[in-house]
């Protein structure tokens, strides 16, 4: 592996090489939950990707499929966090991405051609309560500034992931990518400002991708927490009612879906610069928590019923109104998505959440 500079706080740390990646489907296939990988590197030959908070769900899975694709990688993750599954191709570094002064040092010294950003602070409470931590790490602004002065008018790009949550959540309309934004709470009005600030760049090249509600099978190497459809399987498991909201819609897209597109925007970089710098990523169906509850029990062969202590049968999927529930913020409820441009862009459509768990069982 290359050495990197002296930089103190760029501490790089040898990563254990974790059991091999299951198997995904070539471009355009079904089988399996691949996702569609794209078996070439980036284009942009010699330089490497960088993939912010790599060690998160999403991030992991970028991860896996890069390496996959023969490409040199480095990520970025929290100090402190214990890497050591990730496996040893990966160049880690201990740095903190809104940390201005370290994240400016790696870029100048990585001078990577791709940079992946899977960062965020996503949990819509945390962000009201903190709206100054908030802004930093949704708005990397300084992030986008390093790569801009680093390549001195080579090209780069930057793939940012942002959110539905952009939008008020109009159960009358589709949201596009012609649709203005507008956001009911903190985390969506940060995401909706820097998503704006991007567009307006001319350097890097900067290509929003704008996904709902995120769902897949476990992480690959490690986990960092419980995801929504491994929390599903854990509680539809026991003999117990499960509350699930009935009047939240999203157009859940499964996570491989994600990463073939980020994978075909790296390859087709510099050779191909995107035809357009924000993309709409959500399935085919909106869908609320009671259908993708139904999706596990179907696939996993769970009982709809369960028997009480007196013996008759309950059902185990309690339907509730998230709208009777006070999260202490606003958040829209219903969010459907038109993803026409990226499907275009990717030679496919989006695969239905329900085939995906059907096909991924094993690993949910």
């Amino acid at each position: 592996l290359p050495a990197l500079g002296p930089f103190a706080r760029l501490r790089a740390c040898a990563c254990a090489r974790a059991r091999s990646c299951a198997t995904m489907a070539a471009e355009g296939g079904t089988g399996g939950g691949g996702g569609g990988v794209l078996k070439r590197k980036a284009a942009a030959a010699g330089e490497p990707v960088l993939v912010i908070s790599g060690s998160g769900y999403v991030g992991q899975f970028v991860i896996r499929a890069l390496l996959e694709a023969g490409q040199e990688l480095h990520t970025t993750h929290r100090p402190g966090r214990d890497v050591s599954q990730l496996p040893n191709e990966v160049h880690c570094h201990a740095v903190d991405y809104t940390d201005v002064e370290a994240i400016t040092a790696l870029i100048q010294e990585l001078r990577p051609g791709v940079v992946v950003n899977c960062g965020a602070m996503g949990n819509l409470g945390a962000c009201e309560k903190d709206p100054a931590a908030a802004e930093v790490a949704n708005c990397p602004r300084a992030l986008v500034e390093a790569m801009a002065a680093e390549a001195e008018g080579a090209p780069r790009l930057f793939v940012h992931l942002s959110t539905d949550i952009v939008f008020r959540g109009d159960p009358s309309e589709l949201y596009g990518e012609e649709t203005p934004p507008a956001p009911v709470n903190l985390y969506g009005r940060l995401k909706a400002e820097f998503d704006g600030w991007l567009a307006a760049r001319e350097a890097p090249c900067c290509v929003v991708l704008r996904p709902t509600n995120i769902v897949g099978p476990q992480h690959p190497y490690f986990s960092t927490g419980t995801k929504f459809l491994q929390w599903l399987d854990g509680q539809l498991r026991q003999d117990a009612p499960v509350k699930v909201f009935d009047d939240e819609f999203r157009n859940y897209v499964w996570v491989e879906d994600i990463v073939a597109v980020i994978l075909k925007l790296a390859a087709d970089f510099p050779g191909k610069a995107p035809a357009h710098r924000l993309l709409h990523c959500g399935g085919p169906e909106a869908l609320n928590r009671v259908d993708m509850a139904k999706f596990v029990l179907a696939a996993k062969g769970y009982k709809p019923t369960y028997a009480a202590p007196d013996g008759s049968e309950l059902p185990r999927l309690v339907p509730t109104p998230r709208s009777s529930v006070n999260l202490g913020y606003e958040s829209p409820l219903c969010i459907r998505f038109k993803s026409a441009r990226v499907e275009e862009y990717l030679g496919r459509p989006f695969r239905r959440v329900a085939d995906c768990i059907k096909e991924s069982v094993d690993r949910i």
